[in-house]
């Protein structure tokens, strides 16, 4: 599609012709000397537009509706369709998606671009993104210009919520000239923010050869500015060689200016002696686990002792929760700028809600989803349901389509099934069937059974023998409509189910997990059976070059028994006390990401820490780097006993222990 550089007035463009031309009325209208000529001049149409710039968007959307029904088509249409999209306007996707259901499909080519636009958005609003694309793809070719920025800003939008960031800010870059001078920052933000969330590799790759284009600049300042964040003097240098390198690019001076501008606020702030109070479990039953993410921190924080400005005091908060807030409130007056912890989810909502927050707090855990955090509160956690969302999105940018699932019986199971499913099918996806398992392995093979439809391969050979009187030659024809399986469990259910997968006929389709089926202190012979399986996990865990590599063999040395149980507590640990200096511009969008040894690490707009993950595939039962996607069973009386239920949710130990929280049939 051909991309018209025609500028059109933003006010005219987002609620389409006829809310455009409400608010034109009010630009136009002289105001009356006298109350009795203002009652006069207020026609329903000076009224609606006067309610849509007070943000009254149902009172407007009914006056329309109320002119619509007096009013000949295709006057009506348009009136009704300014009322819907005066509702999406206030966020009332079902409202407006009942008026559209009734709406004609034919009309003018304004009209058409209309009301695709108002569809998208009430897909968009659904969190069906990609079912808005479509919509927005049948009418690409006959966009009029005066609504060409309506629709690019409605795509871009689709494609972030498709999790298409790299789509989202092209189409961004492409709306730019269409937009006033007064919103063209905000546009260059959200594409800075779009590709802040992209990996280096895609980064270097979608850069074209010379003559540099403007989309190849964002991307490579994305790139400099992720690279030379912690080096100030560097990066001013590697800032001018850009602007040399892409003059006129619409992000100089004004975001360039403003982005070293925030830079350097940020790296002035940070306290020369930063005192950071760390609250964590270091005695009763979580302490293995607290003192597991107390030790990473020390390992980071001792790496580099002439470079470290920060001061770190531990506080036990116990076994109980009843500590929780007394010994936060201690550490502030004892000085803390900064507060890293509590760990379990059960302290950190006692945290939140005991009283107002102070100074910062990271916690290492997270609030449950409908508790709002306080401010001052940043999340943290080694998330499954996360890493759930990884593999949605994984899967789709492989090519599939068409999922089934395996998960096992429990609550840990349930979280990572709704966490998948819902960006799955946000993404577009169909969920063809899941079928759950329980902790009896002998029952795995009618789980596998079940999910690939192999009993009725078998009642078809039966009602077949009945006919010919006779037992015809018989191979059992598992389904043929999925692309992929997802397979949530730890090792030792993953040894079992992936071998009957195969003996089920099903060794064609590709079987994708989340790193808890991954347990680094397994041998490649414990693991063949694992061989084709494609799983994500932390850079900590895999066999790729990282800054944590040679921290991950000293803590290997110093504490060996733990650090194979705990190994990525104690990634937490580092990243937890390394990201602390950059929440500020992860928060603000001065920083992109932080590459953390647990993953790169971004912040959403509630405070929470997400990681982007790295792939890997099994090969001869050893784990092997995965290339960037393009974009679009030890027994109780030899292992040890598993941290209680309520901290393995979030922060696994190894996943070898037979516990209530590692046994066959449960999940992390």
């Amino acid at each position: 599609m051909t991309h018209n550089p025609i500028r059109f007035p933003a006010r005219l463009l987002p609620l389409g012709l006829a809310l455009a031309t409400l608010l034109l009325l009010i630009a136009c209208t002289t105001p009356p000397k006298h109350e009795e000529e203002a009652a006069a001049a207020a026609t329903p149409q000076v009224i609606a537009a006067r309610q849509l710039a007070a943000g009254d968007y149902r009172g407007a959307a009914q006056l329309l509706l109320q002119q619509a029904a007096q009013a000949q088509p295709p006057q009506r249409e348009d009136l009704q369709l300014g009322a819907a999209e005066a509702l999406l306007r206030g966020g009332f996707t079902e409202d407006a998606a009942r008026i559209l259901e009734k709406l004609p499909p034919s009309g003018s080519a304004a009209y058409q671009t209309r009301l695709a636009l108002a569809q998208a958005r009430v897909f968009i609003g659904r969190q069906q993104p990609q079912a808005a694309l479509q919509r927005l793809a049948a009418v690409s070719d006959s966009v009029p210009p005066e609504q060409m920025l309506a629709f690019n800003r409605t795509r871009a939008d689709a494609y972030t919520a498709a999790g298409n960031h790299l789509e989202s800010a092209r189409e961004r870059v492409w709306m730019d000239g269409l937009l006033e001078p007064s919103a063209q920052a905000g546009n260059h933000q959200a594409i800075w923010e779009s590709l802040s969330k992209l990996p280096d590799a895609v980064l270097a790759n979608m850069r074209t050869a010379a003559p540099p284009d403007v989309f190849s600049g964002w991307l490579e300042l994305v790139e400099t500015t992720r690279a030379l964040r912690d080096s100030p003097p560097q990066l001013d240098i590697a800032l001018a060689i850009w602007r040399e390198r892409y003059p006129g690019h619409p992000a100089i001076p004004a975001f360039i200016d403003a982005l070293q501008g925030r830079t350097q606020e940020i790296t002035q702030s940070l306290q020369p002696e930063a005192h950071i109070a760390v609250l964590l479990p270091l005695s009763g039953a979580l302490a293995e686990a607290g003192q597991a993410v107390r030790d990473g921190m020390l390992a980071a924080h001792f790496q580099t002792p002439d470079a470290s400005p920060q001061r770190l005091r531990f506080y036990d908060t116990g076994p109980g929760l009843d500590r929780v807030w007394n010994l936060y409130q201690r550490a502030v007056s004892e000085g803390a700028q900064q507060v890293v912890g509590p760990l379990s989810k059960e302290a950190v909502a006692t945290l939140a809600g005991a009283g107002t927050l102070t100074v910062p707090v990271l916690a290492l855990n997270n609030l449950p989803d409908n508790k709002p955090a306080p401010a001052q509160l940043y999340q943290f956690s080694l998330s499954p349901e996360d890493e759930a969302e990884q593999v949605a999105a994984r899967a789709w940018e492989d090519g599939h389509r068409r999922a089934l699932v395996l998960v096992p019986e429990n609550t840990m199971g349930q979280r990572v099934l709704q966490s998948f499913t819902q960006h799955w099918q946000a993404l577009g996806g169909t969920l063809l069937d899941v079928q759950p398992y329980g902790s009896d392995q002998n029952t795995y093979s009618d789980s596998v059974i079940d999910l690939l439809k192999l009993n009725a391969s078998t009642q078809r050979q039966q009602t077949l023998t009945r006919l010919l009187g006779q037992k015809p030659g018989f191979v059992p024809r598992v389904r043929q409509d999925a692309d992929f399986v997802f397979l949530a469990g730890a090792p030792e259910q993953a040894r079992s189910l992936l071998p009957l997968l195969r003996f089920h006929h099903a060794a064609q389709l590709p079987v994708y997990s989340t790193s808890q089926v991954y347990d680094s202190t397994s041998t490649a012979t414990q693991n063949r059976d694992l061989d084709g399986l494609r799983f994500c996990d932390m850079p900590w865990m895999l066999p790729t070059a990282h800054p944590g590599t040679a921290l991950r063999g000293e803590i290997a040395r110093l504490w060996p028994a733990r650090a194979q149980r705990y190994t990525r507590l104690y990634a937490l640990g580092i990243d937890a006390l390394q990201v602390l200096p950059n929440l500020r511009g992860l928060q603000d969008g001065s920083f992109s990401r932080h590459p953390g040894v647990t993953g790169d690490l971004y912040l959403d707009k509630d405070r929470r820490i997400h990681r982007e993950l790295q792939w890997a595939q099994f090969i001869n039962g050893q784990p092997s780097a995965l290339p960037e996607s393009a974009p679009g069973a030890a027994t109780p009386s030899t292992t040890p006993q598993s941290p209680p239920q309520d901290i393995t949710d979030e922060y696994p130990a190894s996943t070898t222990q037979n516990s209530p929280s590692s046994a066959p049939g449960a999940a992390r």
